[in-house]
């Protein structure tokens, strides 16, 4: 699940329209390199195979209950397995 997360988060980031990219690493340093990725709308379908596969999976625990999500709140999955740590990308 995790690794399809990940990678749901890297097709997203490539289907913009961005000239960079920041790396973060583990010791909370970070860097920036110029970015290009030509080929969005593959990007595109892929993605939506991935997130449907995330969906496949989570349903299973969660079908035939009622979840309550107010407005309010924005709900978003972890995109790393180390607890407590933040993440500033979202799906």
């Amino acid at each position: 699940m995790w690794r399809k997360i990940r990678l749901a988060y890297a097709l997203k980031f490539r289907t913009k329209d961005v000239d960079s990219i920041l790396y973060r690493i583990r010791n909370g340093k970070a860097y920036a390199m110029d970015f290009f990725f030509g080929d969005k709308e593959r990007a595109k379908t892929i993605l939506a195979i991935v997130l449907d596969s995330i969906v496949e999976d989570i349903v299973k625990n969660v079908k035939g209950k009622k979840i309550y999500i107010p407005d309010y709140i924005n709900y978003s999955l972890p995109a790393t397995e180390f607890p407590g740590r933040r993440d500033c990308g979202k799906i």
